[in-house]
C-alpha cells in the first residue's frame, strides 16, 4: 500500500482508493497492541476511521455492537454502494474463543470473499488481542494496532500492519505501508495519529452501545443461572441437601391446620434447579431423619438462618 503524503488523511484516503479503483473488498481489524491494555479507544478508532473512509456512514445501518444477530443484519446490507464502511464493534463478546473464531470465518468468509465485487469496507474491533492468531489474520487485509492514546488532545498513536497470506509456501507475510512525500521520497509508515470523532458523534454511539451492553449483562446473567442449574442437576447430593434443610429448619418449614411440616416447593426454589423430583427426594430423607409423622415434632429446635441461597 502506497500512501500519498500530502493527503490530508492519507491512510483512509489509500484504503478508499484500493476499494475503488481495483473493485476488491477490504478487510480491517483493530486491537490494542497490548493483551493487558484496556480502554484504548479501539472502538473510538474504528469509529473514526468509518467516517474518514466513508463520510455519509450510517451508524444505524452500518454499525453493530455486541450481538451476533445483529452484525449479520450488517453483513447482509445489500443495499450499500461501492466503498461503503461495515463496522463490527466488540466482535466476539461473550463468545467463547472456538465460537468467535467459527462466526469470525463464516461471516468475514462469506463478506469478502463471496461478495468481493462490491467493494465493502469491513472494520472489525475485538475485545481480546489473544483471539487473533495467526489464522485469524489470513482473513483481514490490514490489522491496527493502537500503541497509546492522549485523551486531552484526542487522538491515538497506531501501528498499522498490511496483511497478505501466500497460500503456495502456507505464510502470512505483516508489512507496513509506505507513503509518498512531498520531496519524492518513499519510505515505511510505522505510526499513524488517528483523532476522535466529534462528540455529537461519539454522544450517538454511547447510546447505541450502552444499550447492547445492558442487554449483554441480562443475557449473561440467564447463562449463569443455567450454568448453575445444570451444576446442580449434575452435582445432586440429596443426603447433603437434606443436612442443610435440617441445620436451616426454620426456612423450610410451613404450618396447616396448626401442625408444621417441610414445604417441598420451598426446597425446590431455594436450591435453584433442583426439580420437584428432587425436591420430593430432600424431603422425605429430612422426614426420615427426623422421624416425622403428619407434621414436624413440636420439641425440635428450630434453626434459623438469613442465609436464603444454598450452595450445592
Amino acid at each position: 500500500m502506497l500512501l500519498d503524503m500530502s493527503s490530508k488523511s492519507p491512510f483512509s484516503d489509500g484504503i478508499r482508493r484500493i476499494v475503488l479503483k481495483k473493485r476488491v473488498n477490504l478487510a480491517i481489524i483493530i486491537t490494542s497492541a497490548s493483551e493487558y491494555k484496556t480502554q484504548m479507544r479501539k472502538s473510538t478508532i474504528g469509529l473514526a476511521l468509518s467516517y474518514l473512509i466513508q463520510p455519509t456512514f450510517d451508524m444505524n445501518k452500518q454499525f453493530a455492537i455486541i450481538k451476533t444477530k445483529n452484525f449479520l443484519d450488517v453483513l447482509n446490507r445489500e443495499d450499500l454502494k461501492r466503498g461503503s464502511v461495515l463496522f463490527l464493534d466488540e466482535f466476539g463478546v461473550g463468545m467463547e474463543h472456538h465460537e468467535w473464531r467459527n462466526f469470525l470465518v463464516r461471516s468475514v468468509h462469506k463478506t469478502m470473499e463471496t461478495h468481493g465485487h462490491e467493494g465493502k469496507i469491513l472494520i472489525v474491533t475485538v475485545p481480546v488481542k489473544s483471539y487473533v492468531d495467526s489464522d485469524s489474520k489470513k482473513l483481514f487485509n490490514i490489522h491496527i494496532e493502537i500503541l497509546r492514546k492522549n485523551e486531552e488532545e484526542k487522538y491515538a498513536v497506531c501501528r498499522v500492519k498490511i496483511l497478505n497470506y501466500n497460500d503456495k509456501v502456507q505464510k502470512l507475510y505483516e508489512k507496513y505501508p509506505r507513503g509518498r512525500f512531498k520531496d519524492g521520497r518513499i519510505r515505511a509508515i510505522k505510526e499513524f495519529k488517528i483523532r476522535f470523532p466529534p462528540e455529537e458523534i461519539m454522544e450517538k454511539y454511547f447510546k447505541i452501545s450502552d444499550e447492547a451492553k445492558l442487554s449483554l449483562k441480562y443475557s449473561l446473567k440467564d447463562e449463569v443461572i443455567k450454568i448453575e442449574q445444570k451444576k446442580i442437576k449434575t452435582m445432586f447430593n440429596p443426603e447433603e441437601c437434606a443436612d442443610y434443610v435440617i441445620s436451616h429448619l426454620g426456612l423450610f418449614l410451613k404450618e396447616r391446620y396448626g401442625k408444621k411440616y417441610i414445604g417441598m416447593e420451598l426446597v425446590m426454589n431455594h436450591f435453584s434447579g433442583l426439580g420437584q423430583t428432587r425436591a420430593r427426594q430432600v424431603k422425605a430423607i429430612v422426614e426420615r431423619r427426623l422421624n416425622l409423622s403428619g407434621g414436624v415434632d413440636q420439641n425440635i429446635p428450630l434453626i434459623e438462618s438469613s442465609d436464603t441461597n444454598a450452595e450445592v
